[in-house]
């Protein structure tokens, strides 16, 4: 039962952001209008730029740091972003493929902020910012337009509000390039466009509830009958009631929202689909001190099976407890969890729906098992479909009626690309930005010949990332981000 109402509780917690000239052949990607949320394009391999760049002051930038600002998403603390800021500074955490910069990582925390709206955040971020980036000796030459953010999820929007207010005080001649404090933005799995598991919350709550209602009836109708002679409807009926009224009705309506106050939070209504605050956003790059400053998108790619629990994975234990770039073993919890918990269901009916056959004939004894080999598979059937469930919470997954074929309704299926919380048609469009959306899919497997995915968590310290943000250092990315070695 503890299981249960654990697996009940982490559904819910799921609910989950002086400048350098642009090359020439960068300036279309400058005016680059919003992408359509129903295309998702194929992303080529960016140009070595840095390859086609003569560092003519690689002896000047020596020892001369720029600061990264590394900013936490939803439910997130300072310690989110804790192992990519360190690798990026600290030579003693290089890799094969991986070596630390000339960057001074400064990690935010804006926790405590949530409660307001991304305004409240982006204005508490930007005070800390500038009080950072102004301190002596803390940034490349003291020129503070090198500094620049890198944003998970909901730091993300916390980020284009902080732009939006930046940008707005700088057309209105109040504010300078060098008073903002950064030159840059990199957003990694972001809601750019809006997080339809926020207009879907409703489905959230449902999901719990339909799944405390079905896996528990089995167990309780089964352990219940055991100590009392009373006939298997009654005992199902009076379990079913004490499931909804005390423990699927408390958790999803009462004890959850307290527990997830930060995934529920006022902050959140600002970027659901279609919110106001993203059409303000979106409207920036009409706004010239905006379109200036580089901007790319990082977006994570997840498979679909076994979307759900993979994604879990990275709820259950945080990423930056693993090792540097660590984050890669999707299945831990599926297969800890809820195989072992599937297998139970779909052994139970089976055992149930045998001793019904055999008994058919026996009034007494047909019911008995019957109501048992229902209750068992209720909760298989729910496993079997809370990964569609989850996508079609999250956006992934769209069913339209079409017509009826005779006497069967026929319904079309449409499947989008996800991290397991935001769609990749949201996160990889960000309106103005000045380089292809960036996608990240996890790692190579050599054995089964398939990536591995990038899911809305572990994005912030898999293996994809490190072969990213290695890349971003490089400039492969846009000039601006070209940080030197240690």
């Amino acid at each position: 039962m503890k299981n249960i109402i654990i697996l009940a509780l982490l559904l819910l917690s799921i609910v989950g952001f002086g400048q350098i000239p642009f090359p020439l052949d960068n300036q279309i990607l400058k005016d680059m209008q919003p992408i359509k949320l129903d295309d998702v394009p194929e992303v080529e391999q960016a140009e070595l730029l840095y390859d086609i760049i003569e560092l003519q002051q690689e002896e000047d930038e020596t020892e001369k740091l720029r600061i990264v600002f590394w900013l936490h998403g939803l439910s997130g603390n300072g310690a989110s972003w804790s192992n990519p800021a360190q690798a990026s500074e600290s030579t003693a955490l290089n890799t094969q493929n991986f070596q630390a910069r000339y960057i001074h990582s400064h990690l935010f925390d804006y926790s405590d902020f949530t409660d307001g709206s991304l305004y409240t955040a982006a204005n508490h971020i930007r005070t800390q910012l500038r009080a950072t980036a102004s301190s002596a000796g803390s940034s490349f030459e003291n020129d503070r337009t090198r500094n620049f953010i890198i944003a998970h999820s909901q730091g993300g929007m916390v980020s284009r509000q902080l732009l939006n207010m930046d940008v707005t005080s700088q057309l209105e001649g109040i504010l300078t390039d060098q008073e903002r404090g950064y030159g840059g933005l990199v957003t990694v799995a972001s809601p750019l466009q809006g997080a339809q598991i926020l207009n879907n919350q409703g489905m959230i709550l449902q999901m719990a509830d339909d799944a405390c209602t079905n896996l528990t009836e089995g167990p309780l109708l089964t352990n219940v009958t055991n100590f009392f002679p009373l006939t298997g409807t009654i005992i199902r009926h009076i379990g079913r009631t004490l499931i909804d009224l005390n423990v699927c009705e408390m958790a999803a309506e009462t004890a959850l929202p307290l527990l997830f106050s930060d995934k529920l939070a006022s902050i959140t209504n600002d970027y659901y689909v279609e919110s106001s605050k993203i059409t303000t956003f979106n409207n920036d790059v009409n706004n010239p001190y905006y379109t200036s400053i580089p901007k790319v998108a990082f977006y994570g790619v997840e498979p679909y099976q076994n979307i759900l629990w993979r994604t879990v994975r990275w709820i259950d234990e945080a990423p930056h407890h693993e090792d540097v770039w660590q984050a890669n073993n999707d299945y831990k919890f599926y297969d800890e969890q809820i195989a072992p918990m599937y297998w139970t269901y779909q052994s139970n009916f089976a055992n149930y729906e045998e001793k019904w056959d055999a008994y058919y004939w026996v009034p007494a004894l047909r019911t008995y098992y019957l109501n048992r080999m229902k209750a068992w598979r209720n909760g298989r059937d729910w496993l079997n479909n809370a990964n569609s469930g989850w996508e079609a919470v999250i956006g992934a997954l769209e069913y339209e009626f079409v017509g009826f074929n005779g006497l069967w309704p026929q319904i079309d299926i449409t499947r989008y690309e996800s991290d397991g919380v935001v769609t990749t048609g949201s996160a990889m469009n960000m309106p103005g930005a000045t380089h292809e959306p960036v996608r990240l899919e996890g790692i190579y497997n050599i054995q089964t010949q398939q990536w591995t995915g990038s899911s809305h968590m572990q994005i912030r310290n898999d293996g994809a990332l490190e072969d990213r943000l290695n890349k971003l250092y490089d400039g492969q990315y846009g000039w601006f981000f070209y940080t030197k070695t240690k």
